[in-house]
């Protein structure tokens, strides 16, 4: 009785080992998996004389480290003031602060920063910030 009993537990203990090796070596092939929850942030109504910053959070879903590997804004009024720059481990999250200064100008805006990671698939995460710029002589609400 006591031999069965160890080969039942080795057995299962074998079939654990061979399935956890498989999953991670899925997940290898597959490569980093990044996430972001809130891609896209609005400001509401904003003076052109505020410059203002926001944190998008951009999470590893992978048992691989992520890497932020390039970072490309579409103009000068969004620029990145940090972000992280040494890997994001797996479930953890990494950062990207940008800076958004409206000076010029005015109503609805729509900025773009472009993410570029090393995921295997959608390695480029756009960011968006959405704002109506108010002139001086505008008030806000």
């Amino acid at each position: 009785m006591g031999k069965a009993v160890c080969r039942i537990a080795f057995g299962a203990s074998l079939l654990f080992f061979i399935w956890s090796l498989g999953s991670v070596i899925c997940n290898a092939a597959l490569g980093p998996r990044a996430e972001c929850d809130s891609a896209s942030v609005s400001l509401g109504e904003i003076p052109s004389t505020q410059k203002v910053s926001r944190v998008f959070r951009i999470r590893n879903r992978s048992y691989l480290p992520l890497k932020i590997v390039k970072i490309r804004s579409g103009c000068g009024c969004t620029k990145v003031t940090r972000y992280t720059d040494d890997g994001i481990v797996h479930g953890r999250d990494g950062i990207v602060e940008v800076e958004f200064n409206p000076a010029g100008l005015h109503g609805k805006v729509v900025r773009t920063i472009w993410v570029e990671t090393n995921a295997a698939s959608d390695p480029a995460i756009p960011l968006s910030i959405t704002a109506t710029v108010l002139t001086a002589s505008e008030k806000t609400l």
